[in-house]
């Protein structure tokens, strides 16, 4: 499904490279999931060390949307975790789309969808946008969606979003001077935006959350990550 510009706002908007999402489509229909799964491993993700960070926020909850889900890694570790509450999926690629409905249908509401598009039927509790998901919105686009995605969230409901430090140069792409970047690969061409934690701030405070919280970690292959919540009400409250 896509959307026309007056279906989200027209999110386009110039960058140094010239890119916005939809550039970003070809490369995702075109990756194996056995090559995504390559990149979770040696970026230390596949076994869901920022999901054991996250459990204790959103462990109490009774439904998330894991936005982006790409192969499944986040809802294989909910399931592992044995998440009680409803667990929904959103993936535009037709490809990884029909992945995740051949191994989660069972447990997962999964929709093919862009995101910027998407209207859930009711609202969730949580909302997780990991592994770096923001970043393959220009600049432009981020705040926008946000906000949408925002829309999908119950009042006492939480938001969480990964990023890498805007200071690290992702492996083997081209960075311009506004933290964009362009990887060329053999699946096609991918973009992404590198936020700093002032703009997540910002989004944050756009957004009208009382409390935003960082959390800087470390995967098991040393890549440097920052996990932002977002919630309005007391973030402690909502852990075990």
């Amino acid at each position: 499904m896509m959307c026309s510009a007056e279906a989200f706002n027209d999110y386009s908007g110039v960058n140094s490279i010239g890119w916005d999402n939809k550039d970003l489509i070809e490369y995702y229909e075109n990756v194996p999931v056995s090559v995504l799964r390559d990149f979770a491993i040696k970026g230390g993700f596949e076994n869901g060390c920022d999901i054991d960070l996250i459990y204790p926020y959103i462990a109490n909850t009774r439904s998330i949307i894991d936005v982006g889900s790409a192969y499944g890694r986040v809802l294989n570790q909910l399931i592992l975790k044995k998440y009680s509450g409803k667990i929904s999926s959103i993936e535009r690629s037709k490809n990884l789309y029909k992945h995740l409905l051949n191994k989660y249908s069972k447990k997962v509401n999964i929709y093919n969808a862009d995101i910027r598009c998407f209207h859930p039927n009711a609202q969730y509790e949580a909302v997780l946008f990991l592994w770096s998901g923001i970043g393959d919105f220009a600049k432009s686009e981020q705040l926008p969606l946000l906000e949408h995605m925002r829309s999908w969230l119950k009042p006492e409901g939480i938001m969480i979003l990964d990023t890498i430090l805007n200071t690290i140069v992702p492996g083997n792409a081209s960075v311009n001077d506004d933290n964009s970047f362009i990887l060329n690969s053999a699946y096609g061409t991918a973009y992404g935006y590198k936020p700093s934690e002032k703009e997540i701030d910002e989004y944050g405070k756009q957004l009208k959350f009382k409390y935003i919280k960082h959390i800087p970690y470390q995967t098991p292959t040393q890549r440097q990550r920052i996990l932002h919540i977002f919630s309005n009400h007391p973030l402690k409250k909502l852990s075990r």
